[in-house]
């Protein structure tokens, strides 16, 4: 008997006690890096939002190559600091990180197309689309199925969005169109961000050469499509409050796409892609206040079946 009169603990009740603990410490971090992607995307939808249709901005596409710059200045500083390590430019690395770059441009220039043409209730509703692209790229690409209440869930959440669509009185094609690019973009830059994950990459080395690669071809775009232009002549720039919504818009982003990657490290796609519809429940009755919602009864019941 120890001093103390205690009972002495043996070495497998001390691996038990451990084995207990981390499941509940895995829990914690996965609801916490949950919570931070759902709020982040709540946050940088409702400022793109005001950004190009409160403020009229012209140019999505110069509110993306913003938001790349900040991610770029952000993860370089990091690395100046030493608070993060990642490898310094290099082919190697650009081959490492593609095919992300291509997805990444592609899901934020329609993203936030989409977000400039659609109302919000609709935008976050044609948004569950994404689920059936996640589930099914799960299988492809890490070998992971889902049990028949998720597959379940996932049909009633269909089945809203569907209802929603086919009764939309606001509707238009090339919104339509966007979000559809933007839903096949979203789901394979999640799923190859987990695999590239997998395979030992880092948060920070992803979100840099994702950027670094895209914002060239960003700029090209913009240029082509006269956004570039757009942009330099809108009257805006002299207002403050245009000025700090477009500024916090450029520093969301990179937290957006941290609070992505660290999600879908901790957790799964397919949850990163659940919390991103539960957390639009918000967004949606938030996008009603703005004035570009038409309401029709189908419709509302169509968004509100979650």
């Amino acid at each position: 008997m120890p001093e103390g009169g205690g009972t002495e603990q043996g070495p497998g009740e001390t691996n038990q006690a451990m084995q207990t603990r981390k499941p509940w410490t895995t829990m914690t971090k996965q609801i916490g890096a949950s919570v931070f992607f759902g709020v982040s995307s709540i946050a940088i939808i409702t400022i793109n939002k005001a950004v190009l249709t409160t403020f009229q901005f012209p140019s999505f596409q110069l509110v993306g190559i913003g938001q790349m710059v900040a991610i770029l200045i952000i993860c370089w500083s990091c690395r100046t600091a030493k608070v993060v390590t990642f490898p310094p430019p290099s082919l190697h690395q650009f081959r490492k990180v593609f095919p992300l770059p291509i997805l990444y441009i592609i899901n934020l220039i329609f993203g936030l197309g989409s977000t400039k043409i659609l109302n919000l209730p609709m935008f976050t509703v044609l948004r569950r689309f994404t689920l059936i692209l996640v589930a099914v790229g799960q299988i492809v690409l890490l070998d992971k199925y889902e049990s028949l209440q998720v597959n379940t869930c996932l049909v009633l959440m269909i089945t809203g969005a569907l209802i929603a669509a086919l009764n939309d009185l606001a509707f238009n094609l090339t919104g339509y169109i966007y979000i559809v690019l933007n839903n096949f973009a979203t789901a394979g830059n999640v799923l190859y961000s987990k695999k590239m994950m997998n395979e030992e990459m880092g948060k920070y080395e992803i979100m840099f050469y994702n950027a670094l690669l895209s914002i060239g071809p960003a700029i090209i775009i913009a240029w082509v499509t006269g956004d570039l232009q757009k942009a330099y002549y809108y009257n805006g720039w002299s207002n403050p409050l245009f000025l700090i919504c477009y500024l916090l818009s450029c520093v969301m982003g990179f937290v957006l796409i941290y609070s992505t990657f660290l999600c879908t490290q901790l957790t799964s796609p397919l949850t990163l892609t659940v919390v991103g519809c539960i957390k639009n429940v918000a967004v949606t009755y938030a996008g009603m206040l703005y004035g570009d919602y038409i309401f029709d009864a189908y419709n509302f019941v169509g968004i509100n079946v979650r």
